[in-house]
């Protein structure tokens, strides 16, 4: 009898799981080193408090980069002093502590020393008495109204400030701008300071076209003169060469002929009478060639020995 052989399931078992330990990157100082955040500040301007400069545009910039710089109330106020300068500088240390520490404070007292009421008038004065000036463009001319507009009327709103800037601009604008800009009745400054400088445009380019033109114009006439002088000497040229060729031309007595001597010929070399009877050019005769010279002949017979002795 055969043996059977059994056979044992065997039930297959999961793998065990394999955890993973990652190690991780060691960050001692010797190994890693974290590189110090790097801030770009915005610097404003130095404030001396000279006549010539405005307390109030540079305030207002100064508080722009503030903002920029994310700047603190403390910290405007410990920077504040950092960037003035001269008789500002001198006003400031003059103040007590307590006004130094407080930012507002020191700007209000900044302003009532460096924006008094005397400087407004003169600047009023210079605004009043502001003319746009020859050659300076429209661009110039309407920043400095904008800039004396501001300092004579700091104390007016917005608007009003604008409808000022605008009189005082048209008042002083050149008389040839000023009549285009009127005609198209702005409402604004900027209307009226865009008008103006479109036609600032407008005339620079038609300065430009007449400019152009007077060129052309002095080129054409410089061409027809040079035209003029070269017909003039191809005329002198064609009277020369006839009257050289007419004095050339000289008349030969040949036995009753008005046969004459062409320009080029020596002595009527290969000339022939009006009849077409040909001359010699060696004895002046007609009815034969030099070639065939009966005079030409005998002298060269003579001069070998022989032959006739006398002329035909």
């Amino acid at each position: 009898m055969g043996r059977t052989r059994k056979t044992r399931n065997r039930s297959l078992s999961p793998a065990p799981s394999v955890s993973v330990v990652r190690t991780p990157i060691s960050s001692t100082p010797h190994e890693r080193r974290d590189l110090p955040e790097v801030k770009s500040q915005v610097t404003p301007s130095k404030f001396f408090g000279d006549v010539g400069e405005d307390f109030e545009s540079w305030i207002k910039i100064f508080d722009r980069i503030s903002r920029a710089n994310r700047w603190s109330d403390g910290r405007k106020g410990e920077m504040l002093p950092a960037y003035l300068r001269g008789r500002a500088a001198d006003y400031f240390e003059d103040l007590d502590s307590e006004i130094q520490n407080d930012f507002d404070t020191a700007v209000q007292k900044l302003k009532q020393r460096f924006c008094p009421k005397e400087l407004e008038r003169m600047y009023y004065s210079e605004l009043f008495q502001r003319k746009q000036i020859s050659g300076e463009s429209v661009e110039d001319y309407g920043n400095a109204i904008l800039k004396l507009a501001r300092r004579a009327h700091g104390g007016v709103s917005l608007d009003e400030h604008d409808r000022l800037a605008m009189e005082h601009f048209l008042q002083g604008l050149h008389p040839s701008f000023r009549r285009f800009v009127m005609m198209s009745d702005p409402q604004s400054f900027e209307q009226a300071f865009r008008i103006a400088k479109r036609e600032e445009c407008n005339e620079r380019l038609t300065r430009i076209e007449e400019v152009s033109t007077a060129c052309a114009v002095n080129a054409v006439s410089a061409d027809a003169s040079v035209i003029q002088k070269l017909e003039d000497v191809t005329k002198k040229l064609d009277m020369l060469e006839r009257k050289m060729n007419s004095a050339s031309v000289q008349s030969y007595p040949g036995q009753g002929s008005t046969t004459q001597f062409a320009p080029g010929n020596p002595r009527g070399s290969g000339l022939r009478t009006e009849d077409g009877k040909p001359i010699c050019h060696y004895c002046h005769k007609i009815g034969h060639i030099a070639r065939y010279c009966p005079a030409k002949q005998g002298i060269q017979q003579q001069q070998r020995g022989g032959g006739r002795t006398g002329l035909n």
